[in-house]
């Protein structure tokens, strides 16, 4: 169950207060779709207009966050760097108006989601519409009535694992990043990287279609935020205990936005079809990913961590 509720959380780490934000760009959400429907088991709310089911998300996210930062702050030893980008984001600072936000993060633990408190300010748990949505396989935590409202209320979508891009699930994501210029964040790689020996540091893998369909379906093309990081993989090993050490040290770095209008431009002056361009913005993520890994390396090499 604890690696279910890090998996459920994604990304922050500091603990001083920030004023409560003046978000100018936010509209009231609107919901397109009314429920989220998992099937064979139940229909959820997914909209938070309801003053006791964001009570309830507001209870979850902050004791899940807490549980994280008390994880990530003391029981391993953490490496932030450029966390100022991801806030600005967040806090709609660096946003235009209607943007929503998307993060992109490479994929090494069960615990990966646990970073976000490694990231951001614990008082951003305070306010549940500032926090990420991201999306999680309906079969691994929306398994009975009472998980499935509680990872809702952490504000995690149900998606079909195998679904492929063109499942109606990922537009509830879309919804989101449409409708209030929301958060979401995703795993792009769409699985844990798990080939490489213990001491060694996750490759990157190939990056899915699915984040360029969530890219070009938003009114408004999202900020596109890239994260990358190393360390959750030593902490939680694959199919293995977690490890709580100070001496396992974990590194995670916010890169700066990813232009895609070239490539949105492109397609749309081409006439691209869409697999097409989802695979164009695949490349460049991956791309970004790989120069991230690069910059890691040169850090971790001039700390000798």
């Amino acid at each position: 169950m604890l690696s279910k509720l890090f998996s459920s959380l994604s990304l922050s780490f500091t603990t001083s207060a920030l004023p409560a934000p003046h978000c100018p760009h936010a509209k009231p959400e609107k919901t397109y779709h009314d429920v989220v429907d998992v099937p064979g088991i139940h229909k959820l709310p997914s909209s938070d207009h309801n003053v006791g089911w964001s009570m309830l998300s507001t209870v979850s996210i902050a004791t899940a966050w807490t549980l994280a930062s008390i994880h990530c702050n003391g029981f391993v030893t953490p490496h932030v760097y450029n966390e100022k980008a991801l806030e600005d984001a967040v806090y709609f600072r660096s946003r235009k108006p209607g943007q929503g936000l998307i993060t992109v993060a490479n994929h090494v633990s069960e615990f990966d989601p646990g970073f976000i408190p490694m990231t951001l300010r614990w008082i951003t748990c305070l306010r549940p519409r500032l926090v990420r949505w991201t999306l999680a396989a309906e079969d691994q935590l929306f398994t009975n009535l009472a998980s499935s409202y509680y990872f809702q209320s952490l504000k995690v979508l149900p998606v079909t694992r195998g679904g492929g891009v063109m499942q109606p699930n990922m537009l509830r994501a879309v919804d989101k990043l449409n409708g209030s210029s929301a958060w979401v964040n995703i795993f792009p790689e769409g699985r844990i990287s798990m080939d490489h020996a213990p001491d060694e540091i996750p490759p990157l893998l190939p990056i899915k279609l699915g984040v360029g369909r969530l890219i070009t379906e938003c009114d408004t093309p999202p900020m596109v935020l890239p994260i990358y990081q190393e360390g959750m993989n030593v902490t939680k090993p694959p199919d293995k205990a977690p490890i709580f050490s100070r001496d396992i040290h974990v590194h995670v770095a916010v890169g700066e936005p990813i232009e895609l209008a070239d490539i949105l431009e492109q397609a749309a002056a081409e006439a691209w079809d869409d697999r097409r361009t989802w695979a164009a913005i695949a490349v460049r993520i991956g791309e970004a990913f790989a120069v991230m890994r690069e910059e890691m390396a040169v850090r971790r090499a001039a700390s000798g961590l």
